[in-house]
């Protein structure tokens, strides 16, 4: 199987988990109810969602160059200090490209920076490592907050889920999609280590190894250990007003009594579903919000698929629009960029 169609088989597998995601998040709903939600929606509280939702993209920004800024650098007459603005142009465009392919963003942000800053793609792809080990450690401590804000109601969710997906028959499709999806990543991983073991390229693969872990032994060399506790928590921070202020949009907070409280615990429980590895989330990110707003607080199933809705779509076209804009100010392309990426995901 060639490299193009393992990406194709990839791709297609996610697609079909993010379509099923969707048929059961939305199935049943009432679509006339959503649109008339949407256009009657308070959307002066877009502003300020726009504007936390934009910090907390500057302060990851923030958090990247103080890891980047410790790296060694391919060409040390051409390294300069990488800003905040650089970073941030590579994180959104990186964004952009998620909803083209799951963990897609990853690679290609890396690639966009690594050019711009002449710095070495294995080390930067390490710092995109590091920052994910403290999210997922952030994540995990601020999901021990769910047992103390929502109690048995925690529980009664999880209970409702499993039940949903024992009845609609999707646990059966994801057990048999995951066992084929496990077989055919481990026959790759076999087939592209024999190839390269055919080609002689274990020195290739020995220098990207040790310039991976410079990027991720970043995280250790910073000396700056309170400004990286600081970035992360404001970023979780604004992680949580973006999870809440949608509520004022739709006026939930008045029927339903929704709390900054309840936005934080749907953001956590929303961040469980994007792990799953559909495109930008489609799907993974629905289910989960509605289920939450439908059975923890009593929203509507056409109020909380108005939520889950507009706040995945709104993102969508945010990060599109950003992304674009950053790729038009370094007067590069989306083609251009993805042929690099390519390149150095190949290599």
């Amino acid at each position: 199987m060639s490299e193009r169609s393992r990406k194709w088989l990839f791709q297609a597998l996610s697609i079909l988990i993010a379509g099923s995601l969707l048929f059961f998040a939305l199935r049943g709903v009432d679509i006339n109810r959503v649109s008339t939600d949407l256009a009657n929606g308070a959307y002066i509280w877009v502003i300020p969602l726009i504007l936390v939702t934009m910090a907390s993209h500057l302060f990851r920004a923030w958090r990247w160059t103080l890891l980047l800024n410790v790296l060694p650098s391919e060409d040390a007459d051409k390294r300069k200090h990488v800003s905040v603005l650089s970073a941030f142009k590579s994180l959104m465009i990186g964004y952009m490209a998620n909803y083209a392919a799951p963990r897609l963003g990853e690679v290609v942000r890396t690639s966009h920076l690594a050019a711009r800053e002449h710095l070495p793609f294995g080390s930067v792809f390490g710092t995109v490592i590091a920052e994910r080990v403290l999210d997922v450690f952030t994540l995990a401590l601020a999901l021990l907050s769910l047992p103390i804000l929502l109690g048995p109601d925690l529980q009664r969710i999880g209970a409702e889920v499993l039940s949903d997906i024992d009845s609609s028959g999707f646990g059966k499709i994801a057990l048999w999609g995951s066992l084929i999806l496990a077989i055919l990543l481990g026959a790759i991983i076999v087939y592209i280590r024999k190839k390269r073991e055919r080609d002689g390229s274990s020195s290739k693969i020995a220098a990207l190894i040790l310039s991976f872990k410079d990027g991720v032994a970043s995280i250790l060399r910073t000396g700056k250990t309170l400004q990286l506790a600081a970035s992360t928590l404001f970023i979780w921070i604004c992680y949580g007003l973006m999870g809440y202020w949608p509520f004022y949009v739709f006026g939930m907070t008045e029927e339903y009594g929704l709390t900054f409280a309840d936005g934080w615990s749907l953001m956590l429980l929303g961040s469980i579903g994007v792990l799953i590895p559909s495109p930008g989330g489609i799907g993974s990110y629905h289910y989960i919000a509605i289920t939450a707003l439908v059975s923890l607080w009593g929203v509507s199933h056409a109020t909380a698929s108005t939520y889950a809705i507009f706040t995945h779509g709104g993102q969508l076209i945010l990060y599109v629009m950003i992304g674009f804009g950053a790729l038009l100010s370094d007067g590069s392309s989306w083609s251009k960029l993805m042929s690099t990426s390519r390149q150095k995901d190949k290599d």
